[in-house]
């Protein structure tokens, strides 16, 4: 069961600090049951039964960082060669 992160942005705490987590973050273990019920009853974070690990969160996004750019380069290139086709050749003057 995992914990997800709703607001914008929060501060937990976590043991004797505390830390900053954006939308969508999972909580990780080390922020206490008592810490989460809190955040969970002001409305700033949502338990899933299903939530991925902050590792598989991390991993998912860094997967879905290199797609959209190989897409981007991918795009780019048959956007470069598409012009190198269409720029005419240009004409020698006749002597």
């Amino acid at each position: 069961m995992g914990h997800i992160v709703t607001a914008t942005l929060i501060v937990a705490k976590t043991g004797d600090t505390e830390r900053y987590f954006d939308k969508g973050a999972v909580l990780p273990d080390s922020v206490t049951a008592e810490e989460r019920k809190r955040l969970v009853a002001i409305g700033v974070v949502k338990v899933e039964r299903s939530a991925p690990s902050p590792t598989d969160a991390a991993a998912a996004k860094a997967a879905a960082d290199a797609k959209a750019a190989a897409d981007a380069k991918e795009a780019a290139d048959a956007a470069a060669a598409a012009a190198a086709k269409s720029t005419p050749a240009k004409a020698t003057p006749a002597k």
